[in-house]
This record gives structure tokens, C-alpha cells and sequence, in this order.
């Protein structure tokens, strides 16, 4: 009751109501998923089918000669004032996106992996919305659900696990009404910070060198708004905002 009348409060600001669609006190979806007290719907939400994406962006970087299919060797990247060189390429910058992979250049970086799993669902009832109560369930390309994710800070293996299946199918189970079936599970690493903002900037010791890395459990929503960011101070069209500037981070570097 607290959540909803928070979410009443919030409604009745107007640069909060394009955000809001209904707020329900009482079941509304009880066909679907237990709701018995309500719930927020939300407008102009979504979702992004993050492999269709990538698959797409790297099809069209290829198609224009801009992308490379083979795993980046920092052993090979040659440092100089006004160059950088890597095997063949020259360029005048160089920007590590690199998220939780070890870099001797940004050692200094408090970047520390969470691990998180999803699974893969199907049904013979299509939802009629996207539901978020303790797990996500999302369409997908395949025309069945995506269904997420877990928080894992100590163990980081590097494959599924039965215990966050268990979990997820748990959630799934208290939200959904619906009988579903497991058809696949997956995992991943996210590149996280200790204040949970974005690492942007320069190398202390190597002007021409950037990072743009820590993007967390929200990188796909913010990884858009802060390449832009990124870009525009590498124009200098703006300077980057304190809040993610590795600046932050400048007591770590006398460390190294």
C-alpha cells in the first residue's frame, strides 16, 4: 500500500503523467498473473532484443569495413603521444569498452563483475503486457520469453547454474498464473562500480586513451545516452559530467 500510494503522489505531477498509463488498486490482469493488489503501467517502455541488435550493428559495421570479428589482444596495443597503433590499424584514440576483462591500463578501475542468469520460457498463452514483479518477463525473437536475472557478487563461474534456475522458475511461479516451461538459461557478467555509475575519461598517463566501461545492470538503456555523452566531449562539445568522470577515482591511481 505504501509502493502505491508513492506511485499515486508521483501521478499527480505532470512531467510524471506521459510516464504513466493506469494505476490499478485492485486486480487487473488476474487472468494472467496474481495482482490481487494492483499494479503501475507504465507508457513509453519497452524493450530492446539485445542479440537481434548486436547482430544487426555488427552486420552493418561489417558491410562498411568498420568491425573486426576476433578477440582484442591489449599485448598488442602500441602507445604514443599522437598515435596508437594495434597490429595494422593507426588511429588517434583509443576507447576500451572492454567491461570485466582484465586491462593493464585501467588495473586502477574498481570495475568488479556481477554475474547475472536469465532463462528462456514458453507458453500457449501469449501476455498481454511485460511483467516486472521480482523477475522480468519479456517477449523475444523466438516468440517466446525472456525471463531475468539474477545478482551474483561471490560466485562468478563462468556457466548456468541449477540454483539461479530454481530461482528464476520460483519467481516466475508467484507472478505468472500461467503454466510455463524452462527451454533454455543463459549467463552473463556485468562490468559494475562501487557508486553503480558509469566509468568515463581520460587515462591519467595516456591522453589518447579512454574508457568507457561500469555501465552495470542498466547498460542497455544507459549505454545510448552516455555514448553520445562520450562523444560529445571527444568533440568538444561537452565536458563529462562529474557524476560518471573517472576523476572520481583519482586517490586509486597513486596506488597503481
Amino acid at each position: 500500500m505504501q509502493e502505491q500510494n508513492e506511485w499515486m503522489g508521483y501521478s499527480a505531477s505532470p512531467q510524471n503523467q506521459k510516464f504513466i498509463a493506469a494505476i490499478h488498486t485492485k486486480s487487473a490482469y488476474g487472468d494472467q498473473v496474481h495482482d490481487d493488489f494492483g499494479g503501475l503501467v507504465a507508457n513509453q517502455s519497452g524493450y530492446v532484443d539485445v542479440p537481434v541488435f548486436l547482430s544487426s550493428v555488427r552486420t552493418w559495421l561489417s558491410e562498411k569495413g568498420s568491425f573486426v570479428d576476433e578477440w582484442f589482444d591489449e599485448s598488442h596495443v602500441q602507445l604514443d603521444a599522437e598515435m596508437i597503433s594495434y597490429k595494422q590499424w593507426k588511429a588517434s584514440a583509443i576507447i576500451f569498452c572492454t567491461g570485466t576483462s582484465a586491462s593493464r591500463l585501467w588495473k586502477a578501475l574498481p570495475v568488479k563483475p556481477l554475474k547475472g542468469e536469465t532463462l528462456t520460457i514458453k507458453m500457449e498463452t501469449a501476455l498481454k503486457l511485460i511483467y516486472n514483479r521480482g523477475v522480468f518477463i519479456v517477449p523475444s525473437a523466438t516468440s517466446q520469453y525472456k525471463v531475468g536475472a539474477t545478482y551474483e557478487v561471490y560466485q562468478l563461474t563462468e556457466a548456468i547454474t541449477d540454483r539461479a534456475r530454481i530461482e528464476l522458475e520460483m519467481g516466475v511461479g508467484s507472478l505468472l498464473k500461467i503454466p510455463f516451461q524452462t527451454v533454455a538459461q543463459d549467463w552473463g557478467m556485468r562490468p559494475t562500480s562501487p557508486d553503480r555509475r558509469p566509468m568515463l575519461g581520460r587515462h591519467p598517463d595516456f591522453k589518447n586513451v579512454i574508457i568507457f566501461n561500469g555501465l552495470g545492470t542498466k547498460g542497455v538503456s544507459l549505454a545510448p545516452y552516455f555514448a553520445g555523452h562520450l562523444a560529445n566531449w571527444l568533440t568538444d562539445a561537452a565536458e563529462i559530467m562529474a557524476a560518471v568522470n573517472i576523476n572520481r577515482f583519482k586517490a586509486l591511481y597513486s596506488k597503481s
